[in-house]
């Protein structure tokens, strides 16, 4: 519990942006994220809900590739961070 990172957003507020790169995993603890991707003509489509007790970012977590998409808070929002440099040093 002592390596999480508690990271809270207002609604609205964006968690990570699509093509970012960045290797945490975020555990909801309370509130409500939204999941949305842009295509190539500038065009968004929401992917779905993210709510409490559930994961976001772990396909950047595992591959290190850039985020596939935005992440942003539907209202107010607590998160536990969880980096993979955490996650690697607790391996060892």
């Amino acid at each position: 519990l002592p390596r999480f990172e508690w990271v809270e957003l207002a609604g609205g507020d964006v968690l990570f942006r699509q093509g970012e790169l960045d290797d945490s995993l975020y555990f909801v603890i309370s509130g409500r994220l939204r999941a949305s991707r842009q295509d190539e003509e500038g065009g968004r489509t929401a992917l779905g809900d993210i709510a409490r007790g559930e994961t976001v970012g772990e396909l950047a977590f595992f591959t290190q590739e850039p985020r596939t998409a935005t992440v942003s808070a539907v209202r107010d929002t607590m998160l536990a961070k969880f980096s993979s440099a955490v996650f690697r040093e607790l391996l060892i």
